[in-house]
């Protein structure tokens, strides 16, 4: 992958925010919080709330689990290829996890790309991936 960075202008916070006193205390959740079909539709990338290190692939035709992916931090975003059986997750930092049927690997991004990437958008024909955060965006070219 070769990658182009692209700043976007940040957005001016409110002033008229109060903090409140404490911490806020966020209910646990649990359940599936993402689906998602790959192009084909013989394969289904799923993530569980009270799993959120893991996404797990299952085979449609046959039932049957794929792959279990663990990553080293919460997985903000996933997303198949639009043309072949390839998943790539993220994590908000500066690597990437792709699978394949025959394996996973990490990308690390170049230096230049300062993408904690919250955000990925495969091309509609599969040559590009634009990963986004809160302040900039990237878009890495399959070669």
């Amino acid at each position: 992958l070769k990658f182009d960075e692209i700043a976007v202008e940040k957005k001016k916070k409110s002033s008229n925010t109060t903090a409140k006193p404490g911490k806020e205390r966020r209910p646990k959740r649990y359940g599936i919080s993402s689906i998602k079909w790959s192009h084909d539709s013989t394969h289904m990338a799923v993530m569980d709330a009270s799993l959120p290190l893991i996404v797990t692939i299952w085979n449609i035709p046959t039932q049957c689990l794929t792959a279990v992916l663990e990553l080293t931090s919460a997985v903000k975003t996933f997303n198949w290829h639009p043309s072949l059986l390839r998943l790539i997750l993220a994590s908000g930092d500066s690597s990437l996890c792709m699978w394949e049927s025959d394996g996973s690997w990490i990308i690390q991004l170049p230096t230049q790309c300062s993408v904690n990437v919250l955000g990925t958008c495969w091309s509609s024909d599969g040559t590009a991936i634009t990963l986004s955060s809160k302040e900039n965006y990237c878009i890495g070219y399959l070669e």
